[in-house]
């Protein structure tokens, strides 16, 4: 009974230790990367605004009433179609959609109020509002990606067409993008405007890098490292580490 009771403990003890030995190596293996090559993408974000290119405000110029009404909101009209009648009758001036029509047949409309609008929701681009430091980094040409919050899966392309500045806000105009249905002016979307691009860069993640310029090899040496361009979660690295090397990542 006594050399089984002994068995028992010293298999209870190594399969203890071969426990602890297990769960160092997934920890250890868990909380190391390799220095991988691969492209980055440096870019700025903003948030940008759908706007319509061509849209048709109808203002009252005197009191005047509305005699007769040929459209509703939200309906799609043609070039030279009829709109409303004061004592004159409007028609449309392009093709669009009527998109504000706050009066009802027989209103009084008083001058400089807005009778009717009408856009064309055909051809449309995005405005991006950046910072100073951003809005400096960006030129024509430039490709950026829109995504919408309830369309995550969806990336919509576009280009760099303007940068310029309205009331110190800086701004940059964006076209080319081919907008779903769905999408209307008014509506905001993630804009990403891809500065510059490497292929064939020494990649390791931001998190990997402490105090800057510093990161852990495997031997628990640090390693001081130059830093090239960085996306939201990577980092190229110029000099101090070579493809393969293991770094430890810092405990989060």
């Amino acid at each position: 009974m006594k050399k089984i009771i002994i068995a028992l403990i010293i298999s209870s003890i190594l399969l203890l230790i071969g426990y602890k030995v297990v769960s160092h190596k997934k920890q250890t293996a868990s909380n190391t990367i390799l220095v991988r090559k691969g492209s980055i993408v440096q870019a700025v974000y903003g948030l940008g605004t759908v706007t319509a290119r061509h849209s048709y405000t109808l203002k009252a110029g005197v009191v005047d009433g509305i005699t007769k009404l040929y459209v509703t909101e939200g309906q799609a009209v043609k070039k030279g179609q009829p709109l409303l009648k004061t004592e004159t009758e409007f028609r449309a001036p392009f093709s669009g959609t009527i998109t504000s029509l706050p009066y009802k047949l027989g209103e009084v409309v008083f001058p400089q109020n807005t009778i009717l609008t009408l856009t064309d929701l055909s051809d449309m681009y995005i405005v991006v509002s950046l910072e100073q430091e951003a809005a400096l980094l960006v030129k024509k040409g430039q490709h950026v990606v829109v995504s919408f919050e309830t369309i995550r899966n969806s990336r919509f392309k576009g280009e760099v067409t303007s940068i310029f500045s309205n009331a110190n806000q800086f701004l940059v105009r964006v076209e080319g993008i081919k907008f779903p249905s769905n999408i209307l002016p008014g509506m905001t979307g993630d804009v990403a405007i891809e500065i510059s691009k490497k292929e064939n860069a020494l990649l390791i993640p931001i998190r990997a890098i402490t105090g800057g310029t510093q990161v852990t090899l495997k031997n628990k040496q640090s390693q001081q490292i130059t830093i090239g361009l960085i996306d939201g979660e990577t980092a190229e690295v110029l000099t101090g580490l070579r493809e393969n090397d293991s770094l430890i990542l810092p405990e989060k």
